[in-house]
């Protein structure tokens, strides 16, 4: 790589940190295993301590792992003014992408189409004003938030309030500023991802579309590449191109280096409206690599060491992929946390060429507290779409998870769903699915 780089500090743990890690000891990176005081939240690391830690341990690169856009652009900021080589895009371009309000517009600036919402809001009153020129239902949002945290759903005014001030409270804990705004919510959308590499060169590829629509808590619970709304519409292929054509334009207004996600929502009549961009990857990583045999985590250490991209237009697929995401959570309850370290964690033997398993916890360990109950991702992936749900149905169906109840059950009842076999799901299949 260009400006190869020997060493590299990972913020954070969990799994995203050892995911990461895994990656940089296969392509010869070192990590360096460095203490830093406990933060708030763990997407809201202290950066002044996470850099002075890794400068002072030698580091020669630091990598965000799996944190809030505002702090991302925070240990970016400080990462590079201490002269380590920062793993993600540039100080600008992440700040951009850590104000929702101020990505909205600018990605309307190039013409990418946005949902009705307002600026923003720092006060009810300002709330209920913007509620009333946007109209119900609608989203309270974090201005600076990401992976569905703070996000609620308000379908008249008489919630708007208790919802603002909820909003309001999460996103100050978990992303170090209490500002929300307002976003009109659709009607049970496709929430379609494409996730785009861009090196310091102009060269700009997109990995595939990915349909992450099955979700809950606004969190995606089962991601597929290539959309199977797409490949069976009759204009699948023209809106396939116009969601690349629209992240890549976004990705030059940006200016934008390195591996990051952008979300869009399609309503009932085709039309395409932005919803954010990110730079985390955490839905991204591993299905996308099944499907592209590209690991985006190699492809972000070579971008930020400097190394050119080869262009690939032809975005060549090698099957279906699926993945999904095993949780410590009770979907019968609303999906909430269920308590408890994982007592037993086993799977059964799978081609590795098919199926991919990475646990997030091991024998005696619970997820950590504060964000998504993450048990293990499983992914599996095939030359046709049903061989690939097949061979994930046979890995859920087998795998063993002692000591905390969990959402398996639940994941096999969806992916064997005839909705979901025809590919016929949308944002609001999983509610639809627990009243039957």
């Amino acid at each position: 790589m260009d400006g190869h780089f020997d060493n590299i500090f990972i913020s954070g743990r969990g799994e995203v940190a050892n995911r990461i890690a895994r990656t940089c000891h296969r392509v010869g990176i070192d990590v360096l295993d460095v203490e830093v005081p406990p933060a708030p939240h763990p997407l809201l690391p202290d950066a002044e301590a996470t850099v002075a830690a890794a400068q002072a341990a030698g580091a020669a690169a630091l990598h965000p792992g799996y944190v809030g856009p505002r702090a991302r652009a925070e240990l970016a900021f400080l990462s590079r003014a201490a002269g380590l080589t920062f793993v993600g895009p540039s100080n600008e371009a992440l700040a951009v992408m850590a104000d929702k309000v101020a990505l909205r517009t600018r990605a309307e600036s190039t013409g990418i189409k946005s949902l009705p919402g307002s600026n923003a809001l720092s006060t009810w009153e300002e709330a209920r004003h913007a509620a009333e020129e946007i109209g119900f239902p609608l989203f309270v949002k974090p201005v600076a938030g990401t992976a569905g945290y703070g996000v609620l759903e308000v379908d008249d005014e008489d919630d708007l309030h208790t919802a603002f001030d909820i909003s309001v409270e999460q996103a100050t804990a978990t992303f170090g500023d209490g500002r929300v705004y307002l976003e009109h919510a659709l009607h049970r959308p496709r929430h379609l991802e494409v996730t785009v590499v861009a090196d310091a060169h102009g060269n700009r590829i997109a990995l595939q579309e990915r349909d992450s629509s099955v979700q809950r808590r606004h969190q995606v619970l089962i991601a597929e590449t290539p959309s199977p709304w797409l490949t069976n519409h009759g204009e699948g292929e023209a809106i396939r191109e116009f969601l690349i054509d629209q992240a890549l334009r976004l990705a030059e207004e940006l200016s934008l280096v390195g591996v990051f996600t952008v979300e869009f929502l399609i309503d009932a009549d085709d039309r395409v409206f932005f919803l954010e961009a990110n730079a985390d990857m955490q839905g991204a990583i591993l299905v996308t690599e099944l499907a592209t045999g590209r690991d985006p985590i190699e492809l972000s250490l070579e971008m930020a060491a400097g190394a050119p991209l080869a262009h690939d237009p032809s975005r060549s697929l090698r099957g279906h992929a699926f993945e999904v995401r095993v949780c410590a959570e009770d979907p019968e309850d609303a999906f909430r946390r269920t308590p408890g370290a994982v007592s037993d964690l086993r799977f059964p033997a799978a081609p590795l060429r098919i199926v991919r398993i990475e646990p997030a916890v091991t024998a005696g360990e619970e997820p950590p507290p504060g964000i998504e109950p993450l048990l293990c991702r499983i992914a599996a992936v095939a030359p046709v779409r049903h061989d690939a749900l097949h061979w994930l149905d046979r890995v859920l169906a087998e795998s063993v998870i002692d000591g905390v109840e969990d959402n398996i059950t639940f994941l096999r009842k969806i992916l064997n769903h005839d909705s979901f076999r025809a590919g016929a799901y949308d944002t609001a299949f999983t509610k639809r699915v627990l009243a039957e």
